[in-house]
C-alpha cells in the first residue's frame, strides 16, 4: 500500500529534519488507519482526495 509515509521515503524527506520526519511518519501511521476503516473508499478515486495526499492534478 502506499501512504504518505511510503511517499515520503521514496521522495527524499527522511532527510529533513528529525521533528519533521517523526511527523510525517504518525500522519502516514494515522492516514493508513483512516483508510483501513473504509471511510476513504469511496474518496481514493477522487481529485480532491488525491491533492489531500499530495497527488498532482
Amino acid at each position: 500500500m502506499i501512504t504518505p509515509t511510503s511517499i515520503a521515503v521514496s521522495t527524499g524527506y527522511g532527510n529533513a529534519k528529525k521533528t519533521t520526519w517523526w511527523n510525517l511518519i504518525a500522519f502516514g501511521d494515522a492516514m493508513t488507519n483512516f483508510l483501513k476503516k473504509g471511510d476513504a473508499a469511496m474518496f481514493i478515486g477522487e481529485p480532491a482526495f488525491l491533492r489531500f495526499l499530495g497527488v498532482p492534478g
